[in-house]
């Protein structure tokens, strides 16, 4: 977190809805600076994210929410990535 409280950091679960998109350009605005989008298929959602012009590089991770099994490595990346994890959006 930043000094005033806001976060630096984000996991994002479902990163290529619309509306996680335009909270993760809001936060961006706000000083979000590393970001991490949990979706379904990173390839397909790459032109989606792209368009939304998020003000920063956002890494994209395969992540099926009902593959329990995978939940684990998600973390893994994203701490790997983010370090701190200041913010989960699910």
């Amino acid at each position: 977190m930043d000094p005033f409280g806001r976060p630096r950091s984000a996991l994002v679960l479902g990163g290529a809805s619309e509306i996680a998109l335009r909270i993760v350009g809001e936060l961006a605005e706000q000083g979000l600076d590393r970001v991490v989008l949990a979706v379904r298929d990173p390839v397909a959602a790459a032109p989606r994210v792209a368009a939304a012009g998020l003000g920063l590089q956002p890494t994209l991770v395969t992540w099926d929410a009902i593959d329990d099994a995978g939940h684990g490595d998600l973390l893994a990346v994203a701490a790997d990535v983010l370090g701190e994890i200041d913010l989960v959006l699910c």
